[in-house]
């Protein structure tokens, strides 16, 4: 029987990053976070080049975004009713 592949989201990688940054042994991080070490190497060399207060700086404008999104979408929503009741007039 095979394992099954696990996934992690971005936000648990960069969190496990962060620990590494801060100068948490790879060996101490994998243990309590039950990962292997080669994963956690290719997470690190992944992310080496990426400045983590940038990441957070995107996300937070992905959920600014999503918001926006969001807001224009019940905008529209108004606007296509309105219609329909001045077209039934």
């Amino acid at each position: 029987m095979s394992k099954q592949r696990r996934t992690y989201t971005v936000d648990f990688k960069l969190q496990i990053l962060k620990l590494y940054a801060q100068g948490k042994k790879r060996a101490d991080i994998c243990r309590e976070h039950d990962l292997k070490q080669s994963t956690l190497d290719s997470w690190i060399k992944k992310y080496q080049k990426i400045n983590l207060n940038q990441i957070q700086d995107n996300k937070v404008l992905v959920l600014q975004l999503y918001k926006e999104i969001e807001e224009m979408n019940e905008k529209l929503d108004i606007l296509k009713k309105a219609v329909l009741v001045l077209e039934g007039k």
